[in-house]
């Protein structure tokens, strides 16, 4: 059995022979061995190894790009990138054009190119290289003109130029069945529209997810050539989107025959209704369940087309899986509506939809599905079906359909919307709970704005909400945890680096405190060190408390257990595992990609602290209303910490001013005798004491009414505002204890 330093090393000899030729002085190589003295090929003591392959690829010193590339390469098979980079180093030294780029890229492969890239052992010089020839060569696989030129040679008369032009317009990839589809929206001549048809077919399978974009939003013309095409390259998988063209009564008549026509050629048989609902219906189950198999990057994020009739133009958006999933649900759920006009079909495609749309307003962006349209429908449809909607999304785990689901509920319904149904909480109430934070902050928005006076099931649940969301800082937090406090600390000194402020634990209760203390908590790391308890027992303690269900989580895990936690946590997006390497840096890579993959649900410092300002305007208003199934005084607390944030203290004190505790009074009053403070906040805190006072009269103890006038008398020395300002509070209280009196 051969093995395997020996397979790359006849490798590593048959591709310098073709790169190079008849090899001449390296027999000489293969003849001795290193210390110079014959050797016998074959054995076992002295069986050729990759140094000799080394030393062969050295004498035949490559000098031209493709050659630099190749050993490069090869060199990197062998697991000798040091002695690859002096090659990747001669390169950089070069300049070349955009068409020289891209011919090197094709002659040599892009996998090469991506090798080097990726490669840290081949240096930045070479690193750079590979960068820049690959920019290079999607820019002129692009170029507009060069695009526009391939796709007239393609309808060339002359089958030597087609054929050129096809192969050309194929290496080109997304680009040119964009422009191809462009030349076929604006073709009137039968003859060119074959010719364009004619190009798309060999494009092959990598033009079947624009062609079906195509049929699903493009004019009759262009879905009737995008189902020719499909139904001449098209799998079993496509002719699911062709079903519903072909069957829906509101097919026009060309729809409909094209559409059947295709799905014949496909299956070898036109469809049947209900054959056509049970394929759809399981199709869509399937992606609405997150169940369906996509074609998933690295990352974790699928490739999507929407056609573009107005511009007439092709777009591609990157969604994660799960949402790549939903838009295939929203599709396949909006063909069973067309076909058997069942509500939940309806419910279910708006769902999906609502949830892309929901992530594509996060990254400020119009994707493949149209925002308006579906919230329109959505309100079209009446109160009782976004209820139905809000269910089911917090019954799924819909979070972004959830939220504009509750949005809607609030501007639609009225306070019967917040009475339990069968002894259960309302969707509402119940979107109250949840642990996506923008789904949760707009359900309490919308029960505030329902304006319900009476008791209803849950409705303790609102003050917590409010104590929960006023309690943000705007700070990014994080929490490590490792058996050794210097260890974590060393981390936390890294995140700090980062931008966050890092607490250091030993794991156990420290951790989970630290972690759900505050609402700004956006990362957790454990160590898989951590014994009492354990760190996968921390782990789901922490994904169970909903502050933290949604919180990315990094493991750094020890050699012997890596891949155990790795499997451990596979299923979860919202954590990564990495080896603990002890150089901290290095962790840097796997720390970001587990933001990326999170942030979808994270909310950033800057939202969470205007959250935390109209949460502190809400309570304000329930305190001044006839809200009395809301009791806030157990959220004094998070009111009185937000006074001393700059950007809170306004709302804090108008909401203090209303609470009527003498808790409240006491901090208004601490707060307006600190002499280091603004003198505009401190007259806004004295503002906010005088409204309390004569609401609910004096509520400070004798020693600190006391204090206070001690505090003024000791002010004999300080600047005339200072005096004045503490005057005012004392008038205030002098005003309200004789009221009391």
């Amino acid at each position: 059995m051969i093995s395997h330093t020996l397979k790359r090393l006849l490798r590593a000899v048959c591709l310098c022979a073709l790169l190079f030729g008849p090899m001449g002085t390296s027999e000489a190589v293969w003849a001795q061995s290193p210390s110079g003295g014959d050797v016998e090929f074959g054995t076992a003591a002295t069986r050729p190894t990759a140094d000799l392959a080394t030393t062969a690829l050295m004498q035949l010193d490559p000098t031209t790009p493709e050659q630099l590339l190749r050993a490069i390469d090869l060199l990197l098979d062998m697991g000798q990138p040091e002695l690859a980079r002096p090659y990747a180093a001669r390169l950089a030294e070069n300049t070349f054009e955009e068409t020289e780029y891209a011919q090197l890229v094709e002659n040599v492969g892009m996998a090469t190119f991506l090798r080097l890239m990726l490669d840290q052992g081949v240096g930045a010089e070479g690193r750079q290289f590979a960068r820049d020839a690959l920019l290079a060569t999607e820019s002129y696989h692009r170029d507009p003109q060069r695009l526009s030129s391939l796709v007239d040679q393609a309808k060339s008369p002359i089958f030597e130029q087609r054929v050129a032009a096809l192969r050309r317009l194929r290496d080109s990839g997304v680009p040119a069945i964009e422009a191809l589809l462009q030349a076929l929206q604006t073709a009137e001549a039968d003859s060119e529209r074959d010719a364009l048809k004619a190009a798309l077919l060999e494009m092959g399978e990598q033009a079947v997810p624009a062609l079906t974009a195509v049929v699903r939003q493009s004019s009759t013309p262009m879905r009737v050539d995008a189902m020719e095409v499909l139904g001449r390259l098209g799998t079993l998988q496509t002719a699911i989107h062709l079903m519903a063209p072909a069957l829906a009564p509101a097919s026009p008549r060309e729809i409909q025959r094209t559409a059947l026509d295709a799905c014949e050629a496909i299956t070898g048989s036109a469809p049947r209704l209900a054959e056509a609902v049970w394929v759809l219906r399981r199709e869509a189950e399937a992606c609405f369940g997150r169940e369906c198999n996509l074609d998933v990057d690295s990352d974790g994020m699928v490739l999507s087309w929407t056609w573009r009739p107005e511009q007439a133009a092709l777009e591609s958006f990157r969604y994660p899986q799960e949402l790549a999933a939903a838009i295939h649900a929203y599709r396949f759920y909006n063909d069973l509506y067309a076909l058997d006009l069942d509500p939940e079909f309806h419910v279910r495609s708006l769902i999906a939809g609502l949830e892309v749309t929901a992530y594509d307003a996060q990254q400020g962006r119009e994707g493949v599905l149209a925002s308006d349209e579906l919230q329109t429908k959505a309100s079209e449809a009446g109160l009782e079906f976004v209820e139905s909607m809000l269910t089911l999304s917090l019954r799924h785990e819909f979070p972004g359909a959830a939220r504009l689901s509750a949005k809607l509920v609030g501007e639609m319904g009225d306070a019967t919307s917040l009475q339990s149904i069968h002894g259960e909480s309302a969707p509402l109430v119940l979107a109250t709970r949840a642990a996506h934070r923008r789904l949760r902050f707009e359900a309490v928005q919308s029960v505030l704005s329902l304006g319900s006076g009476e008791p209803y099931a849950g409705s303790a649940t609102i003050a917590n909400s409010l104590g929960f969301f006023a309690s943000s800082t705007g700070v990014s937090r994080a929490v490590v945890a490792h058996p050794s406090m210097a260890e974590a600390r060393n981390v936390a000194s890294f995140l700090e680096e980062l931008g966050y402020q890092a607490e250091a634990t030993t794991g156990g209760t420290a951790t989970f405190i630290a972690a759900t203390k505050t609402p700004d908590c956006e990362l957790v790391i454990l160590s898989t060190e951590l014994q009492h308890p354990r760190w996968d027992e921390l782990w789901r303690q922490l994904r169970r408390d909903r502050r933290t269900a949604l919180v990315p989580i990094g493991v750094m895990a020890s050699r012997e257990r890596l891949e155990r936690a790795r499997w451990a946590l596979r299923a979860d997006r919202r954590s990564v595992v990495w080896l603990a390497a002890p150089e901290v840096q290095s962790w840097r890579p796997a720390i970001e990609r587990l933001i990326g993959k999170a942030a979808v649900d994270l909310v950033p410092a800057k939202e969470r602290l205007e959250q935390a300002a109209t949460a502190l305007g809400w309570m304000r208003k329930v305190l001044v209303s006839d809200h009395s199934q809301y009791d806030l005084r157990e959220q004094e607390p998070a009111i009185q910490a937000a006074l001393l944030h700059p950007e809170l203290m306004l709302p804090a004190a108008e909401a203090l001013a209303m609470l009527g505790t003498p808790g409240s009074q006491r901090a208004l009053a601490d707060f307006a005798s600190q002499q280091w403070r603004p003198l505009t906040d401190r007259e806004m805190a004295v503002d906010a004491f005088s409204k309390s006072v004569s609401q609910f009269g004096v509520l400070l103890t004798h020693e600190k009414v006391v204090r206070q006038y001690e505090r003024y008398n000791a002010s004999e020395s300080l600047d005339r505002e200072t005096q004045l300002l503490l005057g005012k509070l004392l008038d205030a209280l002098e005003t309200g204890r004789q009221t009391d009196s």
